[in-house]
């Protein structure tokens, strides 16, 4: 696989995985030829119609989005520069399967209990199942304060995980520039795309950090890998 690969992955929906794949997929737009949102909610395909607006109100850079059943998820990863996985409400195997495939797996979710909770059990599942720490991300959207945030970063650090710098807070004006195909990082204020910008480029700084540490555990993983081989072959 050539591209880099973000998947925008959680256990329910409402928590801002279309918002915020399609914000990152902008912004990475701005320096990749080819990225690609793959929308892989059949039923939804909220990222798919965004694309279309997107596309029919000529917004630069452009964003492809297509619809793709979920276990084509990565069929495109050898044709595009970055590859972008919005993906429906899950809480199965293929969360997991997703999350292993991805250089990086972004969880965002509101500051509150009911949606922290599903999240952090989550991330206990990728990790008993194997995925790095370093390869999973918390970001918080939907905040309405300050307070909220300290509370949900404290949640997170009781239970051994973090959030990424920044936040998304409600405010209409993201949800607006949504409805004609832009990002949450092209509003018209200022202010609210610098906000915005903070928790994307936290999102940047983790893949670059992920694909890192996965390219140095590699070779560690093919001794290990060896091994078990040998090991098995004495055993025959």
């Amino acid at each position: 696989m050539s591209a880099h690969i973000v998947a925008f992955c959680g256990q329910k929906g409402g928590t801002g995985k279309s918002a915020l794949a399609q914000a990152f997929a902008v912004e990475a737009a701005k320096e990749a030829d080819n990225v690609l949102i793959v929308d892989l909610d059949e039923g939804q395909r909220t990222s798919v119609e965004w694309g279309q607006c997107r596309e029919l109100n000529a917004h630069l850079p452009p964003v492809e989005v297509k619809s793709v059943p979920r276990l084509r998820a990565f069929d495109y990863a050898d044709s595009c520069d970055v590859l972008v996985l919005d993906t429906p409400g899950w809480s199965d195997d293929l969360t997991v399967w997703a999350a292993k495939n991805a250089h990086l797996t972004v969880l965002p979710s509101k500051p509150t209990a009911e949606d922290l909770n599903p999240t952090i059990r989550l991330l206990h599942e990728l990790r008993a199942k194997g995925l790095k720490d370093y390869r999973a991300v918390v970001a918080l959207n939907e905040v309405l304060d300050e307070k909220e945030v300290t509370w949900a970063r404290e949640h997170l650090k009781t239970q051994g995980y973090t959030a990424l710098p920044g936040f998304l807070r409600t405010v209409r004006s993201y949800r607006e520039v949504r409805k004609i195909g832009k990002a949450v990082s092209e509003t018209i204020f200022g202010s609210l795309n610098s906000e915005a910008m903070k928790l994307l480029d936290g999102i940047g700084k983790a893949l670059a950090y992920s694909q890192k540490h996965m390219a140095l555990d590699a070779p560690q993983l093919a001794r290990v890998g060896n091994v078990r081989s040998k090991e098995r072959e004495r055993g025959a």
